[in-house]
């Protein structure tokens, strides 16, 4: 597909996110030091949070564990699916980050979903990174708290212009 065969493979060819990456790269560097477990990038879809994750962890060496929210939605998946994922050496001890995209998807519908992933924010081993399109849903009132923020925003004409320029 055309969007992943172009897709940022380093934070080099991530223009105009300059500040989202230096955020997002103290965060997991810095990341046994902090208060918070997790940080949440938020901003409109296709705005580069997802290729913000994986080419930062490419460049530092991380391997990324990905979820939809919406495969998380009650307690008894967190604790077979994610809670591992939170305490468990990579497969090839490699630094690991553990990426939730749609956190969205969370809801008062669910069967204990979100208070799951926020109790495990307090024993996880890795940094978790919750993906969300806006900061302020009520949906994610819990999550925020318990979270640092980080804005990736939308990309402007000039920067559009250098990304279609190195793809040509």
């Amino acid at each position: 597909m055309w969007a992943e065969k172009y897709r940022p493979k380093s934070t080099k060819e991530l223009f105009g996110k300059e500040l989202s990456v230096a955020i997002l790269k103290d965060f997991i560097t810095n990341f046994k030091k902090q208060d918070k477990k997790a940080a949440l990038l938020y901003g409109p879809s296709g705005c580069g949070k997802n290729s913000l994750v994986n080419a930062l962890c490419a460049e530092l060496g991380y391997e990324v564990i990905e979820f939809n929210a919406s495969q998380l939605r009650d307690a008894i998946m967190i604790k077979e699916i994610l809670k591992p994922a939170t305490q468990q050496q990579s497969l090839f001890s490699k630094a690991k980050i553990i990426f939730i995209d749609e956190a969205e998807a969370f809801s008062g519908e669910d069967r204990g979903g979100l208070q799951a992933v926020i109790s495990l924010l307090e024993e996880t081993k890795w940094p978790i990174v919750f993906a969300a399109n806006d900061l302020w849903n009520k949906k994610l009132n819990d999550l925020r708290r318990e979270t640092e923020p980080g804005e990736v925003k939308r990309l402007d004409f000039a920067d559009i212009t250098k990304i279609l320029e190195r793809i040509c």
